[in-house]
């Protein structure tokens, strides 16, 4: 079968090239909610997550996730999920003469808001044309401003709108008139409402907020509904995303999740079924406090934590094609979540994918695994793993990673020769962690024009294709354990590069 591979623009940017950007929708206790809120939040850190989407409680298990997998390198972009009819709190200010003139506005939705103060104070440069701004949060006091100097002129760089508005982590400003807003506070913002007890077709609606992105590698959310997985898993299937990940409900047992998986239309949604899409079950024992006996905790932090990693090192996660050595190495203190033989093989005979100790189930073992990387691709076979997605996903990656660290221009035929060397040598490393079967021409071939001392020279390349800056470059690829042999074809230009995947 052939399969188109990404259709997105992939223009050469070495952390969207190498490294794990994570769509991720989910419940916080802040966040942008829809298109007016702005683009999707960008979160690189852990302070970008308290920031921007709260340090979380026990209600709201999405900052942690976070939190974990941008500590193993991932880049996050983030849209809140609430239902319909959230309302951010705002307060209306007025001038001397009781004329309202500034409306202070939440930055989203939520009755967070609603614990906002805002203080308007005289300027203390003296200046009766400027005023200052305090807000405070009486949840996170750290998140609390102070402005000065600040003008209702819209023609001035100090306009209180260009000041604060994208900037500020709470509000956002809107001028109702050019008159500076009389001394009051600090008075509380009002009427933020939003409720987290959503539907499916709320987490829909926030996905497809997502659609101009160009480099999402991963997409997961915090919920457990069939509904929103089918949504999610026709969205990677569109994208090519090459990994959904979900997660079977928290605290099921081996039996249970048997049922879960393949019971009636298989999570309520029989088209939850495709090679884009892993299910892993829900909780891994956990023991990271070093005493006391292991407690449960969802899986999704540290499956999310360890994709991210690889991802940032730009290396194979051991065996990328199909080996079982995925190994969790920042899993610290967890033990296992499949606690026998016989779990294990109802999980996987199921293409749920289990995490186990290093030694066959050993829980006195240290080192904690994925044992299996399988795709909700129910009444196949089991050995359709998805390192193989990941694996060809890599390459892709590395070309870019490489194209843009030499400065590629299809041109120049020594660039095309560093781009071979430095892609061989990520190649061989595939071979000898048995990402692949064998070394060069025996189990996978790099087909380009490397050899060639100038254009006239290019044999795998017409003339025609390097007069329009175009080259192209065949990978062939065997995978352990011989399952498929894989094609991938790439156009490299000096500014894109176009991927196309054939699976024979």
């Amino acid at each position: 079968m052939s399969v188109a591979f990404n259709g997105v623009d992939n223009t050469f940017v070495a952390k969207s090239g190498a490294g794990m950007v994570l769509a991720f929708v989910g419940r916080s206790r802040r966040g942008p909610t829809q298109e007016s809120d702005g683009d999707p939040l960008t979160l690189a850190s852990e302070p970008d997550v308290d920031r921007h989407i709260g340090l979380g409680t026990s209600t709201y298990i999405t900052p942690g996730i976070l939190k974990y997998a941008i500590g193993k390198g991932a880049q996050i972009k983030y849209y809140r999920v609430i239902a319909a009819g959230g309302v951010a709190a705002f307060r209306v200010l007025v001038d001397a003469g009781a004329l309202n003139c500034l409306r202070i506005e939440a930055v989203n939705a939520g009755v967070w808001g609603n614990l906002v103060t805002v203080t308007i104070a005289a300027d203390p440069s003296g200046d009766a044309t400027l005023f200052s701004l305090t807000t405070a949060f009486s949840e996170q006091p750290g998140l609390g401003e102070t402005y000065y100097n600040l003008s209702m002129d819209p023609t001035k760089a100090n306009f209180v709108e260009n000041v604060i508005n994208g900037i500020d982590p709470l509000i956002k400003a809107t001028a109702l008139t050019a008159v500076v807003p009389a001394n009051v506070g600090p008075v509380a913002l009002a009427a933020g409402a939003a409720s987290d007890t959503v539907t499916a077709a709320n987490y829909q609606a926030r996905l497809a907020l997502f659609a101009s992105e160009r480099y999402i590698t991963q997409l997961a959310s915090d919920s457990g509904d069939g509904e929103v997985w089918a949504d999610q898993a026709a969205y990677a299937l569109t994208r090519k995303t090459f990994r959904e990940i979900f997660s079977v409900p928290f605290g099921y047992t081996s039996t249970l999740a048997a049922l879960f998986r393949q019971g009636s239309g298989g999570y309520g949604h029989e088209y939850v079924d495709n090679s884009y899409t892993s299910l892993y079950w829900g909780d891994v024992k956990d023991k990271r406090n070093g005493s006391g006996a292991p407690v449960a905790e969802w899986c999704h932090p540290l499956v999310l934590g360890q994709i991210a990693l690889q991802m940032a090192t730009g290396m194979p996660w051991y065996a990328v094609a199909g080996a079982k050595r995925g190994k969790i190495q920042v899993g610290l203190g967890m033990v296992e979540n499949v606690l026998d033989k016989p779990a294990y093989d109802t999980l996987t005979g199921i293409e749920v994918n289990p995490i186990v100790t290093d030694t066959d189930l050993d829980t006195t073992a240290k080192i904690t695994k994925i044992a299996e990387s399988l795709t909700c691709q129910r009444a196949r076979s089991k050995a359709r793993f998805a390192e193989i997605r990941e694996g060809v996903c890599w390459i892709r990656r590395r070309f870019l990673y490489h194209a843009q660290a030499i400065d590629f221009d299809p041109n120049e035929p020594e660039a095309w020769r560093q781009l071979y060397l430095l892609m061989k040598k990520d190649l061989d490393f595939m071979g000898s962690n048995r990402g692949l079967s064998g070394q060069e021409t025996i189990g996978w071939q790099y087909v380009g024009d490397q050899e060639a001392i100038n254009k006239d020279q290019a044999t795998h390349n017409s003339q025609e294709e390097l007069a329009k800056g175009n080259y192209t470059v065949d990978l062939y690829l065997s995978t352990v354990p011989g399952i498929r042999n894989i094609t991938l074809n790439t156009i490299l230009t000096e500014s894109s590069a176009q991927f196309s995947e054939e699976v024979l």
